[in-house]
């Protein structure tokens, strides 16, 4: 499923592209075969005379060139919402890592500041200082925000009105 809720086949999406490829280097040899014989010609309008004569032939290859280049910029346009959901993807798994690690990283530091703490009252268990435990525990609590409302952030930007996250 793309963003835009579209279900993408793996399999067509691979034909496309491969026709699109097929495409472009067929416009790539016409447009290259074209050029020099065109470039030839001194009279343009001998040339384009049998053209003319013969409308048949000549529109039926110019629908097939709309229709080939009509298909190429489909390809391309699906190639480019192929590329977008893969990203949003690869967003999303890096999102759940970094959720996951970072939790694990908030845990263990609030663990290890309470095994301190807890050895600090044991050590000093008759006449523990109010004032270092108060610093203590107010350093883990602002250490503990800010290190989740960093992470939120980068996880969960805030978009301003043209869609990009502020800075």
């Amino acid at each position: 499923m793309t963003g835009d809720g579209t279900a993408v086949d793996q399999s067509q999406v691979g034909a496309k592209l491969a026709r699109a490829t097929r495409l472009e280097e067929l416009h790539k040899r016409q447009a290259a075969v074209e050029e020099p014989s065109g470039a030839r010609s001194g009279d343009t309008d001998a040339a384009n005379a049998p053209a003319e004569s013969d409308g048949g032939s000549e529109s039926g290859e110019q629908s097939e060139r709309d229709e080939d280049s009509n298909s190429a910029l489909l390809a391309a346009e699906l190639r480019i919402r192929t590329l977008k959901a893969k990203n949003r993807e690869q967003d999303i798994k890096l999102r759940k890592r970094l959720a996951l690690w970072s939790t694990i990283f908030v845990g263990a530091q609030l663990l290890m500041s309470n095994v301190f703490f807890g050895v600090y009252l044991f050590v000093n268990r008759e006449n523990p200082d109010s004032q270092v435990m108060i610093a203590w525990l107010t350093a883990s609590v602002v250490e503990v925000i800010g290190i989740l409302l960093v992470i939120a952030r980068s996880l969960f930007p805030v978009k301003n009105g043209n869609g990009q996250g502020s800075s």
